[in-house]
């Protein structure tokens, strides 16, 4: 991961927000040649939906984002359960899977 991109998610010293996560992951997921969708508007979505949509090199993977204590709820984890037993890839990341380069490196797994 570029720290460029890093910089840019987040001023230094502050929190980094789930928007603001959200930005950096489909950023990244674009450069490295993945298709993002993420629902404008959750009123209008199935309760619990993820959050992202990342579609690529043969993958689909599906990705609710929280802030670092945001909890998922029963929705969002029944969603991830049957999209996992659909053999879709799926993940709740936070901004620390961010900073430590994981949701870079599931990305990269191509």
């Amino acid at each position: 991961m570029t720290q460029s991109i890093d910089t840019l998610t987040r001023p230094p010293g502050l929190p980094m927000t789930e928007r603001q996560l959200q930005d950096a992951v489909i950023t990244l997921a674009g450069y490295l040649g993945y298709l993002a969708f993420h629902p404008y508007d959750s009123r209008r979505s199935a309760p619990g939906w993820p959050d992202l949509v990342l579609c690529g090199h043969g993958r689909c993977i599906v990705a609710e984002l929280k802030r670092e204590r945001g909890r998922v709820t029963a929705a969002q984890q029944a969603w991830l359960d049957e999209l996992a037993l659909a053999n879709i890839e799926t993940y709740i990341w936070r901004p620390w899977h961010w900073h430590s380069g994981e949701i870079e490196r599931v990305l990269r797994q191509a």
